[in-house]
């Protein structure tokens, strides 16, 4: 547009450079004319004769035809130097007439009257055009006005559009930098993705390996464990030849009797309704000291504290001295404990006491081989804990505990020494005990 406006205005000074220059030589050539009507005027001689004059004429006419032009720009002054021209032709006329030369000039008038007829006929064929020209030229003005202000909107609307254009741009900008920010940290998450699959592919690979090593570690413990099934196996066999000769199994058998433990068919302790008579009771702590008499020498195992002397129905346990002799430890009622008791009262009062603390001794003297037990093989669990008087919870005096209660203390007793019975048989034969085999027994 402004390119247009450039050109336009480029023409328009061109236009007027032609115009100026054309009034030039309009201006030049009735200069001429007027310069010709003065040569007539001076001449007051009549040696001229009408040819000359006549050529006069025809050179006055050629300046006159000559004022003709297709730009509307020609005739803003023409009427005005018309006017003067007429003006001036009427004094040169009247001066001729005044020196007698109206006879000789007529012909030059009358040629300036056609002449001026058809430079009237021109004029306002020229007036004509100057008006088309101007309505032309009002046209393209407003035109123009028009194309100019539709410039100024097209101008508006491409500084609209430019400013649309940028601030859409700036949004576009930025949500590019946002979409790169975000696809740096897409990146960023990436890598450490990447890293992360490599860590946990080399896991994968680390806990692939150690389950191959598991699965064939599985394998040998399986074969172990069917080699271990097949030495049980071969070992119960022995067991069961063992026990078919095994003396202290033939001797002393421990079972139970309802609320009762027997050992070879004698139980032990007392019911309100089944009041078992003490002789019985007796025999049974007789066989009971026998067994762990025979145990204790079977295992080489010398009590630190006590000796078990096995008596049947009247053993006792006595303490050891200085002068460890059987004879005098029986001769000192002061050095053993009477292990058995009798239904007579004042017998009975009497040995209450002495057999409440022989009950204490032998357990004490139970609990001896148990830690030896253990100190043998790791695998040994005593079934009843005992702790001073008690055993598995409960105490073995006669008179403190109920009847109930005593009879059951004596039950875990025997339940304890039928544990130590088959592992000093287990120990014999070179076998591991363990408290599986002993319950399958």
């Amino acid at each position: 547009m402004k390119l247009m406006k450039m050109m336009m205005k480029m023409m328009m000074k061109m236009m007027m450079m032609k115009m100026m220059k054309m009034m030039k030589m309009k201006i030049i050539k009735i200069i001429k004319i007027i310069t010709i009507i003065k040569l007539i005027m001076k001449k007051k001689n009549g040696d001229n004769n009408l040819s000359d004059e006549n050529s006069k004429s025809k050179n006055i006419k050629e300046p006159i035809s000559v004022v003709s032009g297709n730009n509307i720009y020609e005739f803003l002054n023409l009427e005005e130097l018309y006017l003067t021209l007429e003006s001036k032709i009427a004094t040169y006329s009247y001066r001729l007439f005044q020196k007698d030369f109206l006879v000789k000039d007529i012909n030059i008038l009358q040629l300036t009257d056609r002449d001026f007829y058809d430079l009237n006929e021109k004029i306002e064929k020229k007036k004509q055009e100057k008006n088309q020209y101007r309505k032309i030229l009002n046209e393209i003005n407003n035109t123009q006005s028009k194309q100019e202000k539709n410039i100024q909107e097209d101008d508006q609307e491409l500084q609209d559009l430019i400013k649309n254009s940028l601030t859409k741009l700036d949004k576009y900008e930025s949500k590019i930098k946002r979409i790169e920010k975000r696809e740096k940290n897409l990146n960023d998450m990436m890598k450490q993705i990447e890293v992360q699959e490599l860590e946990l592919s080399n896991l994968e690979d680390q806990y692939f390996r150690e389950l191959i090593n598991f699965e064939l570690e599985i394998q040998r413990e399986i074969e172990k464990r069917e080699k271990s099934l097949k030495q049980l196996d071969e070992a119960k066999k022995y067991l069961k030849k063992l026990k078919e000769i095994n003396v202290l199994n033939d001797v002393f058998h421990i079972g139970f009797d309802g609320h009762f433990g027997t050992i070879n068919g004698f139980r032990l302790g007392r019911m309100p309704s089944v009041p078992v008579d003490w002789s019985e009771i007796n025999a049974g702590l007789g066989q009971s000291a026998l067994l762990l008499h025979s145990i204790a020498k079977r295992l080489n195992y010398e009590f630190k504290n006590y000796v078990i002397v096995p008596y049947g129905s009247f053993s006792r346990i006595a303490k050891k001295t200085t002068q460890s002799t059987m004879a005098k430890e029986m001769s000192d009622i002061k050095s053993y404990f009477e292990f058995y008791c009798s239904n007579y009262r004042v017998i009975k009062r009497f040995l209450t006491n002495r057999f409440n603390k022989a009950l204490i001794l032998f357990l004490e003297c139970i609990q001896e081989i148990q830690q030896f037990a253990i100190s043998q093989e790791n695998d040994f669990i005593p079934e009843y804990l005992i702790n001073k008087d008690q055993i598995g919870g409960l105490t073995i005096k006669i008179k403190i505990s109920s009847d109930e209660n005593w009879t059951k203390a004596l039950k875990y007793m025997l339940t304890n020494l039928k544990q130590l019975l088959w592992w000093c048989t287990l120990k014999e034969s070179k076998l591991l005990f363990t408290l599986s085999s002993y319950k399958n027994l």
